[in-house]
């Protein structure tokens, strides 16, 4: 497939338009008429100033006009113009081809894409329009800033009377001035139509290579008006979302308009709405550039074809009923230009919606309203290469059901990756892809952590080809850590944080940012002052585009911690990745545990004041070769992790790492739903619930978070650790009788009660009473583990 793209900005002088069947009305009395093939002519009352307007493709020998064409729907009014959608027949190769047309105050914007799979690079496209002789001849025409051509009153010697590459194109003829802009900036071709004896001079506008058109496509526009171009945007029409919407559920909003822009993703144009909430809480909204996409899957293979042109969206995402009102702004260097006030009204919802950096406790993200919110899930960090959009969608649907309540991830170059191997070049089929998913994710309540980047495509070598920073592939760096320090990548950086912001902070569905995985390895010194400025600066960039707050993160190498990083105001999630290496190469003791080991992690982020998670867990190896996976077909080192990660305070259970090869291949998803069926319902410790665990090497390990008021605890036989049951071959060991001693309680009566940790039920209860703080848990025998829910009875 071959790519090309132009847009165009066409304005005329008063007095010019009028109409066939059907007709737009553009302005000044002027009108444009269609055909059903979205062919048209601009006349007015003095006659016909633009006919044949319309796509032009050369191929070869063969001449196809669109007025060839086959018309696949009818035209259809809507609130951003008229849209067309046509086939045109080139040899025995279909073209497929979308047009909008729009009225705006003085004019007309006519938006083009063009779709052919197989596009040869031979093949040239135009949007073309042809000039009457009568009314055109002797007229000046000026292209770029070369200067006028006088376009003649007899037959040229050579037909072709300007050729060059420029963004604009003016023709005055007796107080009529017909103007043209394009974008980006392209070959400009104008000629004398009577070398092939046509009473015409011919304007073609060719579309070359342009940001944002995937493969095979180019798009073609322009704006027709009468007079000199503006300095400034012109708005031609916003299309508001739905009038109702549910609170943390999307109104997207559509936004035409001319401005001058060579890449839609440099910021050079601002799409924003000012929106104003029922309390009276202002907050601003960014647009975005994007285009829709038509999915096929054939034998599981997922083909995505381009479905119409590019164009501008804008998200707004209500968190409190009742009406808002916004006005939608698009500004440029050279002005801006405002749309009336639209409002939408939001209805109340149980949904929860976004999750939030904590306000009234430390260990747990919350909703807006306060309430903690306890993390259950795992890693989904990439789909299956060429894997459809519904198998994503699949997955989120089979955590759901399993309780899970989140997962990660990656926006990377072998999976979803957004950012394409060129400066300010985005993907847009994944971006379409990634707002599926994340709509699902909201549909089936699972919250999405979005890692933004991993230190592999940071710092491989193998990757050097398609990284956008390097000066190799156009941008600003010699080597791959200058990523962190070149003020020019740090600008490239925050251009696509303000991109992913505008389109993915509105969707409640994501959990958080995470800036980079494993961000350390990406340094040859992984202590490098440079990370935590880098850092810094991503944040508060963040801050800057995101009005709905979600917390921000990053992650270090295994075992790694930097206290100076956790430090940093406005990271609020300390995270930490922990693996089980095999019993040979075992660092520690702890390893051949696997709860020890995330005790010990969890305590080594427990500094940073901040809720803590284990982004990343299980056994190393790979997907293909795994023994340890193997060898753990009832996910003994999983289910411990789950209960040792929440009874030690972490923000959310363990998310393990292995969600295809060994979690859905394992079919292991029981796990899941017992701890959240314990939780479900529950109370999460308040401010002043602290951690506690036993002392010491007995036989029985006591996890566990404690209140004045009450306790959660986990109960387990350290001979269930996984090396014990895997390696040494050992049976599942039940607890004995014993007697946990808890105190620190307030007086009064005190339901205990205990679960099965593997079917997620409750096993026995009794009522408590205590004046002295002081409560004997006697653990129920014969299971490897339970877990304990100690509540104080209101009296």
């Amino acid at each position: 497939m071959k790519l090309a793209s132009a847009t165009f900005l066409v304005l005329l002088s008063p007095a010019l338009l009028a109409a066939s069947a059907d007709p737009l009305p553009v302005g000044a009395g002027l009108r444009a008429r269609f055909d059903e093939k979205g062919v048209w002519r601009l006349e007015g009352e003095k006659g016909v100033f633009l006919v044949r307007c319309g796509l032009r493709v050369w191929s070869k020998a063969r001449f196809v006009h669109q007025s060839a064409a086959r018309a696949v729907d009818e035209p259809a009014d809507g609130p951003t113009g008229r849209t067309f959608h046509g086939i045109l027949r080139v040899g025995k190769r279909l073209i497929r081809y979308w047009q909008t047309a729009t009225p705006t105050p003085k004019g007309l914007l006519i938006q083009y894409a063009v779709h052919g799979p197989d596009l040869l690079d031979d093949e040239e496209i135009a949007a073309g329009f042809d000039l009457p002789l009568d009314t055109f001849r002797n007229a000046s025409c000026t292209v770029g800033a070369a200067d006028p051509v006088i376009l003649p009153a007899a037959k040229a010697p050579s037909p072709r009377l300007i050729e060059q590459a420029a963004g604009r194109l003016a023709v005055r003829r007796n107080g009529l001035t017909l103007a043209l802009q394009r974008r980006p900036s392209g070959r400009i071709i104008v000629q004398d139509g009577r070398e092939w004896q046509d009473p015409y001079f011919h304007v073609l506008l060719y579309a070359g290579p342009a940001v944002g058109d995937p493969p095979g496509v180019r798009s073609i526009a322009f704006h027709l008006q009468i007079g000199e171009p503006p300095a400034g945007p012109i708005l031609a029409a916003v299309a508001p979302g739905k009038g109702m919407v549910p609170c943390h559920a999307t109104h997207e909003t559509e936004v035409h308009f001319w401005a001058p822009c060579e890449n839609p993703f440099r910021g050079d144009v601002a799409v924003t709405a000012a929106v104003t909430a029922p309390s009276g809480q202002p907050f601003e909204t960014r647009g975005f550039y994007t285009r829709d996409f038509a999915q096929s899957v054939e034998r599981g293979v997922e083909s995505l074809r381009p479905d119409g042109h590019g164009r501008w969206r804008l998200r707004i995402t209500p968190r409190e009923p009742g009406v808002h009102r916004y006005v939608v702004k698009v500004t440029t260097p050279a002005g801006e230009a405002a749309a009336k006030p639209i409002s939408f009204q939001a209805t109340p919802s149980p949904a929860p919606g976004f999750l939030l950096p904590p306000s009234k406790q430390s260990r747990y993200l919350e909703t807006a309203d306060g309430r903690p919110v306890f993390l259950i899930g795992h890693n989904y960090c990439w789909p299956a290469a060429k894997a459809p959009v519904g198998a994503t969608e699949a997955a989120l649907a089979r955590m759901a059901r399993s309780g899970i309540n989140a997962t990660r991830l990656w926006l990377c170059s072998w999976g979803l990756g957004i950012e394409g191997t060129r400066p300010d070049q985005y993907r847009l089929g994944g971006a379409w892809r990634l707002d599926r998913i994340l709509e699902a994710a909201r549909k089936h309540g699972v919250y999405v952590q979005l890692c933004l980047d991993n230190f592999t495509d940071l710092s491989a070598q193998a990757k050097a080809a398609t990284h956008p920073y390097l000066a190799r592939n156009g941008g600003p760096c010699r080597k791959p850590e200058e990523f962190f320090t070149s003020p020019r990548a740090k600008a490239q950086y925050q251009r696509r944080l303000s991109y992913l912001a505008a389109r993915y902070a509105p969707l409640a569905s994501v959990l958080a940012w995470e800036l980079c995985s494993e961000v350390d390895y990406a340094m040859p010194d992984r202590r490098d002052p440079a990370l935590l400025a880098w850092t810094r600066d991503a944040v508060a960039h963040l801050k800057r585009r995101d009005p709905y707050r979600h917390p921000v993160t990053l992650s270090l190498g295994v075992g790694s911690h930097w206290r100076e990083l956790w430090e940093i105001d406005g990271l609020h999630l300390a995270q930490a990745h922990a693996y089980l290496h095999r019993p040979a190469q075992a660092r520690s003791r702890a390893e051949l545990d696997g709860a020890a080991l995330l005790v010990r992690e969890t305590d080594r982020l427990a500094s940073s004041g901040k809720p803590m998670l284990i982004a990343e867990f299980g056994f190393l190896g790979t997907s293909d070769l795994n023994p340890l996976n193997d060898a753990d077909k009832t996910g003994i080192h999983l289910h411990n992790a789950l209960w040792a990660s929440a009874m030690a305070g972490c923000a959310g259970t363990a998310m393990h790492w292995w969600w295809d090869s060994y979690l859905a291949r394992r079919d292991l998803y029981y796990h899941y739903a017992a701890i959240a069926r314990f939780f479900r319902g529950e109370a999460l410790p308040d401010a002043d619930w602290r951690p506690f665990r036993d002392k010491g090497d007995g036989p029985i390990r006591v996890l566990g978070l404690r209140g004045r008021t009450g306790a959660l605890v986990w109960i387990q036989h350290r001979d269930n650790r996984w090396h014990r049951r895997l390696v040494e071959s050992g049976k599942p060991t039940p607890l004995p009788s014993a007697v946990i001693d808890l105190a620190g309680f307030a007086p009064g009566r005190y339901r205990i009660e205990w679960w099965d940790t593997y079917a997620g039920q409750p096993i026995t209860h009794r009522l408590q009473p205590t004046a002295d703080g002081k409560l004997p848990l006697r653990v129920p025998r014969g299971h490897p583990d339970v877990a304990c829910k100690v509540r104080r009875i209101a009296q």
